[in-house]
């Protein structure tokens, strides 16, 4: 533990987790993320670098495991075996065998596992918060029992008693079989990339109603599908299944002969202050800002070496309009990228333009209003360099603009 630590970790780390009584290798091994935040590791990056070593550890581990443990540790909470459960999974040699694990006798210690229980026992399906907390019990009653690695065998016998027992819990989601709650506890890493990406796409239709639904917020959308802040191409996959294929990479593939040809006309001073008057005439005076001013609804920048979730709170503090992107280091040349969706950082890329693909696609994929001061500029890069939009629809300015930039040789 203590080795594990002063390679991975630094003392303020190993001070938290002593103070939790986090004093072993087989109980740091079963804890996510989510984990390390609550017990007030702040730093994200501190947070995956942890992840990263730990899922490291277990691989090394398994590959001295006893063949029937091959499958590997039990990093993949049991009750994602919903489509074994289920029947579409290869059966056990004996299907009446049960697991000797007792979960709801593990339920009845706690408080909030009682209340569970008794929700189960009344047929009611799970939410979110509590699909986790029965995932964590489980997970907790295996490593308990079998260690680390607990044998695959004994993985998907829990799974098909808990489905048995209380059938609210098995994932009845039309096409899905168990796909969202794959993808949600199951942290991407080489081997499971691919299929992060196809349950993604093959649950493209859900999370496009999902989001329709007014009464979710962004937040909402990123609890049940995490992964869009660890997988760096899944926002430009929904995008792309959006829009067509051809807009994934429009705006990165065009923005060098497209910048140069804006800042000619920038150049341009009298066309730019015809555009400007002719703004304020035809548009809300309350509606008009400054350049400074508009280019802060787009960035936020922090000196180097803050954390961006100390961003995140000065963004909160101040109020700031969101999606923006994050930047972090010296403005004119920052190191680091995120975009801020509902206070929650998602990496951004390693370049602004990348930042700004995201962002734009943010606005789409997660059904979100343009700020007003900057509706014009975003409604030209839809209708003029994603093309996703009806050019004809936007207004007389912005057409002008675009006129003014296509005849730039």
């Amino acid at each position: 533990m203590e080795k594990f630590l002063a390679e991975n970790g630094d003392a303020s780390i190993r001070d938290i987790l002593k103070e939790n009584d986090v004093d072993d290798l087989e109980v740091l091994a079963s804890m996510t993320e989510s984990d390390f935040e609550k017990l007030g590791i702040i730093s994200f990056g501190k947070r995956r670098k942890l992840v990263l070593a730990i899922q490291k550890l277990k691989s090394i581990g398994q590959n001295h495991e006893p063949s029937e443990q091959q499958q590997g540790p039990c990093d993949v909470p049991v009750a994602l075996a919903y489509e074994d459960a289920a029947g579409d999974g290869p059966s056990l040699p004996d299907a009446k065998r049960k697991s000797n694990i007792d979960l709801r006798e593990a339920l009845s210690n706690t408080f909030e596992g009682k209340v569970l229980c008794k929700h189960l026992d009344n047929g009611q399906t799970l939410s979110s918060k509590q699909r986790i907390m029965l995932v964590k019990i489980a997970v907790a009653c295996l490593v308990e029992k079998y260690g680390l690695w607990p044998p695959s065998e004994q993985k998907t016998l829990l799974a098909k008693n808990i489905v048995n027992t209380w059938p609210s819990t098995k994932d009845t989601t039309p096409m899905m079989a168990g796909h969202i709650d794959w993808m949600k506890f199951s942290p991407p890493n080489p081997t499971t990339m691919k299929k992060h990406i196809t349950y993604f796409k093959e649950t493209f239709h859900y999370r496009r109603a999902f989001i329709a639904n007014l009464d979710h917020s962004v937040t909402d959308v990123l609890d049940v599908f995490p992964r869009v802040q660890d997988v760096d191409a899944l926002i430009a996959i929904d995008f792309s299944m959006m829009h067509g294929d051809l807009t994934a990479d429009t705006f990165i593939s065009k923005w060098s002969s497209f910048r140069e040809k804006v800042m000619q006309v920038g150049r341009k001073e009298e066309n730019v202050t015809q555009l400007v008057e002719r703004f304020k005439m035809l548009t809300d005076v309350d509606t008009v800002c400054s350049r400074v001013d508009a280019v802060r609804y787009l960035f936020y920048n922090v000196p180097e070496g803050t954390h961006v979730e100390g961003a995140i709170e000065e963004i909160k503090e101040k109020g700031y309009r969101q999606p923006l992107i994050v930047t972090i280091g010296p403005p004119m040349k920052p190191t680091q990228f995120w975009i801020c969706l509902d206070h929650i950082p998602v990496p951004g890329g390693s370049s602004v333009v990348e930042s700004f693909d995201k962002l734009f696609k943010s606005f789409f994929v997660f059904g979100l209003d343009y700020p007003p001061v900057l509706m014009n500029f975003y409604e030209y890069f839809a209708a003029f360099v994603y093309e996703v939009s009806n050019a004809s629809a936007v207004k007389p300015l912005v057409r002008t603009f675009a006129s003014s930039v296509k005849a730039v040789e």
